[in-house]
């Protein structure tokens, strides 16, 4: 399940597929820490040249037009994704995606993805797996999207100053 935008894209381009994942499992752990910081109120650190994952987050590809389709990858790509490299098990889908186009879809589907979760893997709602994989991809894309948006810009700077 993505928004229309990125599965067109994803269809034309498979092959950065396993990018895309390799950006998630790189930056999902620096977003839930500074998701975390943001909850506690504490003051935020640097950024030490990182993308700001908080701002990012929705504004690029909305989850709006959302579609389900197969996304082809490997097992392994399959396996990284899901389980984050074994640092991001549980990705919560930020606020920004929870949108009224993914809820109608749900309804449409009959089932539950922001429900309780049951701990037993056998009762876990399709959907639900689905909503999942389908934020972490674009999670990933998102973020290299916005890291390369700051590589040209600081590249520009630096011209600028020639």
């Amino acid at each position: 399940v993505l928004p229309a935008s990125v599965a067109y894209f994803l269809q034309k381009h498979p092959s950065l597929v396993p990018l895309i994942i390799d950006s998630f499992c790189q930056n999902a752990p620096k977003y839930l820490k500074q998701r975390k910081r943001k909850r506690k109120n504490e003051p935020d650190e640097t950024n030490e040249g990182h993308v700001n994952q908080g701002d990012a987050l929705g504004n690029l590809f909305p989850f709006e037009q959302v579609v389900a389709i197969p996304i082809t990858m490997t097992r392994a790509n399959f396996a990284e994704l899901v389980t984050g490299r074994g640092i991001v098990p549980a990705f919560p889908v930020p606020k920004e995606y929870r949108s009224v186009e993914l809820k109608r879809f749900h309804r449409q589907l009959g089932q539950t993805a922001f429900g309780e979760v049951d701990n037993d893997d056998k009762s876990r709602n399709p959907f639900e797996r689905a909503v999942d994989v389908g934020v972490r991809l674009c999670v990933g894309l998102e973020w290299i999207v916005a890291c390369s948006e700051q590589m040209d810009k600081a590249n520009s700077d630096c011209k600028d100053d020639e």
